[in-house]
């Protein structure tokens, strides 16, 4: 062991330690629980399993850690894969000690959990309006509807089910047109961001999204 990986070793020790005294409460509120090393390493082997054994040699990956905290979960990724990782946590202190144990990641301070709203394009904000719309309307209607054939009621139901059952019973119908709309709109904004940036493929992605709605 070099005596920078004992340094690293040695900061995390610290930050975990801190983590194990700190108020409870607050740790909830800033999503602040540490992933033990030995589960990280575990997770890194389901990535090389289910795509390959150099998939971070390919750059057609990218891997955003949006609670990073220390860099636990990266801890064990190979050096080459940095450049394809990006590291955001709440604190400024953890993203300079981020910076420092991943050089060629791109690391930075951002509370996803609690950032407000302001933070999101004119495009989103529109779409999370319309999207608040329908579901008042399918709230407010529940009892109307035949909601076990669409097991609505089941843990992983979503927009899927949900529009399925609405337009069954001809309810928010033009809601959903709406909503559908500024949600292309939205679509047509960030998809060209994603392809700069790498994450996923343009028109791949502009399939999918106009099939979901």
């Amino acid at each position: 062991m070099t005596f920078d990986q004992f340094k690293t070793n040695l900061e995390t020790a610290q930050t975990e330690e801190v983590d194990n005294v700190t108020d409870e409460s607050q740790r909830r509120f800033e999503g602040e629980f540490y992933t033990p090393l030995r589960f990280a390493q575990k997770a890194i082997s389901y990535f090389t399993d289910v795509l390959g054994k150099n998939w971070y040699k390919t750059g057609k990956y990218r891997i955003w850690d949006m609670a990073a905290g220390t860099g636990n979960l990266e801890y064990h990724l190979p050096a080459e894969a940095y450049k394809y990782l990006y590291m955001s946590t709440l604190h400024a202190s953890e993203a300079d000690h981020l910076k420092k144990v991943f050089p060629s990641a791109t690391c930075f301070q951002y509370d996803y959990l609690n950032d407000d709203v302001e933070y999101l394009s004119d495009e989103a904000k529109d779409v999370i309006e319309k999207a608040k719309t329908v579901y008042r309307l399918f709230y407010s209607n529940l009892n109307r509807m035949a909601t076990h054939k669409w097991k609505i009621e089941s843990w992983d139901a979503g927009w899927y089910q949900i529009r399925r059952c609405l337009s069954e019973h001809n309810i928010a119908i033009d809601e959903i047109k709406i909503l559908n709309k500024v949600n292309e709109k939205l679509a047509s904004k960030i998809l060209p961001m994603i392809e700069e940036y790498g994450f996923l493929d343009r028109d791949e992605m502009f399939e999918k999204n106009k099939s979901k709605f």
